[in-house]
């Protein structure tokens, strides 16, 4: 397993996906994540880049708030 890092609360780790695109190769969640289908739980994702993570992260803590 990758390392993660740990920002604003989330973690973050590089796990490349065996397609060609790369725009998901970095994930990142919150340690309260409930990944229920039904918990419209919206605290994890997916991104191109460690910068664009931290980027999709502030962006959403933002709309959160």
């Amino acid at each position: 397993m990758a390392s993660k890092l740990l920002y604003r609360g989330y973690h973050i780790v590089y796990e490349p996906k065996p397609i060609p695109d790369h725009s998901h190769d970095w994930s990142w969640w919150h340690d309260d994540y409930d990944g229920a289908p039904d918990s419209r739980d919206r605290r994890c994702g997916t991104s191109a880049s460690l910068l664009q993570a931290q980027a999709d992260i502030d962006d959403l803590i933002e709309e959160l708030e």
